[in-house]
């Protein structure tokens, strides 16, 4: 396996997640993730911040779109919203693939 094969594997990975995250996080609560979470208070303020770690790529990429489509923002800003996506993406790809290696072998 190549190495650009193994980098898109990995954010793949942690891209997946946190849409699944996401998903789960809205059917749990009918309510949208966002990174605003200045109106709670304790135990689940901090059960959103564990949550934010691994939900946030998906909440970036959503929300440069929505800018982008809705307040017409700078496509620039997409990029550079994608990019940090793509390497927050690896980061919690590579910690989730490495949990699973450490458990299953």
């Amino acid at each position: 396996m190549s190495d650009f094969s193994l980098f898109g594997l990995i954010v793949v990975t942690g891209f997946i997640c946190a849409g699944f995250l996401n998903s789960i996080y809205q059917l749990l609560t009918n309510k949208v993730m966002s990174f605003d979470i200045s109106k709670q208070s304790g135990v689940v303020m901090l059960a959103s911040i564990v949550t934010l770690i691994f939900t946030g790529p998906f909440i970036l990429v959503r929300n440069s779109i929505r800018g982008f489509r809705i307040e017409n923002r700078h496509a620039g800003w997409v990029a550079a919203s994608t990019a940090i996506s793509i390497f927050w993406s690896f980061i919690s790809g590579l910690f989730l693939l490495n949990v699973y290696l450490t458990t299953m072998f």
